[in-house]
């Protein structure tokens, strides 16, 4: 357990609230708060399992004010899940992901070189020269296709063959053997030997 504290990664601490486990609900509170320590400086979700079998807003009002405690004290994000019922399952991942990824965003910019790449950073603003409304212009032949193609968007012949046959538009490939054979007019060798 004591490698908790040099990992760079999110803790999961998983809660049985329907005492299935074998051990408490307060065992189980006085385990976190015994490795608790080993947790500072983490990312922290608190899973609260097996809901399907006992919803957390069915605990008594101590041990909801336990939880209560728990989120506002140790900085833990608390998040319902059953693993039978795979509610609340991506919630979870989520849940740990953003925090994980907040963390590591700050941490870059608390870095020694933030300031010089910040520094590098302009985002432009467009500032308006008068009064007039510029509207984005689209060719009236572009409007003309979108309207025909029902969905609003327009592809052009090539790119619809480029769609299909690569999978999408734009995507240049090499051509087969199977083109190349098709394009030989029959004299010679075939392309390709």
């Amino acid at each position: 357990i004591t490698a908790l504290a040099h990992l760079r990664a999110a803790v999961l601490y998983v809660i049985d609230i329907s005492e299935q486990c074998g051990y408490s609900f307060e065992q189980q509170l006085s385990l976190f708060e015994s490795i608790r320590p080993l947790f500072a400086g983490k990312p922290l979700v608190v899973v609260l399992n097996k809901t399907d079998v006992t919803r957390p807003d069915q605990l008594s009002a101590e041990r909801q004010a336990a939880l209560s405690a728990l989120e506002s004290t140790a900085g833990a994000v608390l998040v319902p899940m059953s693993n039978y019922s795979e509610e609340g399952v991506a919630a979870v991942k989520a849940a740990a992901c953003d925090l994980l990824l907040a963390q590591r965003v700050e941490r870059k910019l608390r870095s020694a070189r933030a300031p010089d790449v910040l520094a590098r950073v302009h985002v432009a603003q467009p500032k308006p020269r008068d009064g007039r409304v510029r509207r984005p212009t689209v060719p009236a032949s572009v409007r003309a296709a979108q309207a025909a193609s029902g969905d609003g968007r327009a592809l052009t012949a090539p790119a619809m063959s480029a769609a299909r046959h690569n999978g999408s538009s734009g995507v240049p490939a090499e051509p087969t053997l199977a083109d190349r054979m098709l394009a030989w007019d029959g004299e010679g060798l075939p392309p390709g030997f």
